[in-house]
């Protein structure tokens, strides 16, 4: 009996762990989604026609963007994956690979990505952004001016609608690293 306690012990303090642990990070990894019903990913780099066959035919947005079924939008730049949207008709369907989903609450984000102190500063309380920097290895609070004459940059950016609720009612996950 001991010893099934022991192992029951050990089981719910690694689901505690796991549910409390913080992303240090965003990577373009990062940029990924999971149909939460059949485990099919679309994820950063993938290929126009890899991701259509999890998503199906996109209608053409605005240029280089597609609007898929089930609240998802993908932005494409040379015909490669570098922005995933998802929107409320994607609630139940999809979540990010971190578990990020339509309808949880802006504090959890929050608290994922390690406070208040990691988001950007907007005067707009309705958007939770949270910008990396990859070869600095840090959060950034504000974009660079100008990238000219600059060393590269690599920004991987995670912006959240929150609603007057308090909750989550779209994600934007994007490469925002500058185009030569």
């Amino acid at each position: 009996m001991k010893k099934i306690l022991l192992i029951l012990s050990s089981v719910l303090l690694i689901v505690l762990t796991a549910c409390g642990s913080k992303t240090s990070s965003i990577t373009k990894d990062d940029i990924e989604i999971v149909n939460v019903h059949t485990k099919e990913k679309v994820s950063y780099g993938m290929s126009r026609v890899e991701a259509e066959k999890v998503l199906g035919k996109g209608e053409m947005g605005s240029e280089n963007n597609f609007d898929y079924e089930k609240g998802v939008e993908i932005t494409y730049k040379d015909d490669k994956v570098i922005s995933i949207g998802l929107g409320k008709d994607s609630d139940g369907i999809f979540e990010t690979s971190h578990g990020l989903k339509i309808g949880m609450l802006g504090s959890e984000i929050t608290e994922l990505y390690g406070g208040s102190q990691n988001k950007m500063d907007l005067s707009d309380d309705r958007f939770l952004v949270f910008s990396y920097e990859a070869k600095k290895g840090e959060f950034i609070h504000t974009f660079p001016a100008t990238t000219e004459g600059a060393p590269e940059v690599q920004i991987y950016t995670f912006t959240f609608y929150i609603d007057y609720n308090q909750y989550v009612g779209s994600i934007d996950l994007t490469d925002m690293t500058p185009q030569k």
